[in-house]
């Protein structure tokens, strides 16, 4: 989902008081490549895996060049 749709849909959750009829919140765990191929297109996965390594390593580069105090 957008992150858009998320603030959306919690605002209207909130304002119709279902956050405090939820008693308990699935977590389901993450899907396996082979899950995410079954309704993704290779090429998007492919895509993603790139782009999320090249996240994780920025963020590790940011990390290491920040000062300390």
């Amino acid at each position: 989902m957008k992150p858009h749709r998320l603030t959306l849909v919690n605002a209207l959750m909130i304002g119709y008081g279902l956050d405090k009829q939820i008693h308990q919140i699935y977590n389901p765990p993450p899907a396996s490549r082979a899950e995410l191929l079954g309704y993704h297109d290779k090429d998007y996965i492919d895509f993603l895996s790139r782009y999320v390594l090249y996240l994780h390593m920025d963020l590790e580069l940011t990390a290491f060049l920040a000062p300390t105090h």
